[in-house]
This record gives C-alpha cells, sequence and structure tokens, in this order.
C-alpha cells in the first residue's frame, strides 16, 4: 500500500509513537505489529509504502487497509 502523506514524514513518526505508548504496537527498526498484524515499511520523500507480511485469517485485506487509512485521516 502506498500513501502520500498530507504531512512531514516526522508528524507521522511522532504520531505513532503516541500510538505506541496507548495501544500496545510494537515497532523495530521499520517493521511493526499489532493485533496479530506485521508489517514493514518506508518512507520515499514524501510517500509511504506499507508492506503487509502477516495478518489473522480471519481479517480481511479490505479491512486491514481501512483501518492503516483512518490512521492517517
Amino acid at each position: 500500500m502506498k500513501y502520500q502523506l498530507q504531512t512531514t514524514q516526522e508528524k507521522v513518526l511522532e504520531g505513532e509513537r503516541l500510538i505506541k505508548e496507548n495501544e500496545g504496537i510494537i515497532y523495530e527498526d521499520n517493521s511493526f505489529e499489532i493485533s496479530g498484524v506485521n508489517g514493514s515499511y518506508h518512507f520515499e520523500n514524501d510517500v509511504l509504502t506499507i508492506n503487509i507480511t502477516n495478518k489473522p485469517w480471519l481479517a480481511s485485506w479490505s479491512m486491514i487497509e481501512e483501518k492503516i487509512k483512518q490512521f492517517f485521516e
């Protein structure tokens, strides 16, 4: 998934830190894990690319994509 950022990379990472403190997201380098969803991400200029590498079988791809979109709105 690719997202055109409407903010700076630093603000995205700061939001990430706040969520991590409040919701138990595990970040290591450029990878993450929350509620059984694992993936990686990287920034290139103002585009964020997210790759999901593992998900619970009950979670649909569309549901995961919608949750990620909500984070950036």
